[in-house]
């Protein structure tokens, strides 16, 4: 009976052992997966240049209305002012 006791002593002592540290390893705070850069990431901007607006070069009228004298294109019938039929 003494070597059945001494058997239960290392196994109760085993049991006892390992449990515990089964369950802090189990518990414990693993440190967490972190990936560094060897560079930062670099952010790409882009510019874009605005377009220049030039203001609209007014052509200079080929004729004038006789009634009420502004400006009419070469083969108009009528002037966009006043209506006034022209002549050919």
């Amino acid at each position: 009976m003494a070597v059945y006791k001494s058997s239960t002593f290392w196994i109760l002592c085993c049991c006892l052992g390992v449990v515990p540290g089964i369950i802090y390893y189990a518990l414990a705070e693993k440190p967490k997966n972190i990936i560094y850069s060897p560079q930062p990431i670099q952010q790409q901007v882009v510019i874009t240049q605005q377009p220049i607006f030039q203001p609209e070069v007014q052509k200079k009228p080929e004729a004038f209305c006789p009634n009420c004298g502004s400006g009419i294109d070469k083969g108009v019938t009528f002037c966009p002012n006043c209506g006034t039929k022209l002549a050919d």
